[in-house]
């Protein structure tokens, strides 16, 4: 995954995000908030209010 760029990263980010929610699955919600955070790809999403 070091290879995949955040752009082509973040759509499937996006889709786990909302199925996660959809499931009310808060601990993979933060499973992929650490994900986020630990490979600084926070500006990725500074647009949502998720996290």
């Amino acid at each position: 995954m070091e290879s995949i760029t955040p752009e082509e990263l973040k759509p499937h980010i996006i889709r786990a995000l909302v199925e996660a929610n959809e499931e009310n699955d808060t601990i993979w919600i933060a499973w992929i908030k650490e994900f986020i955070e630990k490979n600084i790809l926070l500006e990725q999403f500074e647009d949502y209010n998720t996290f």
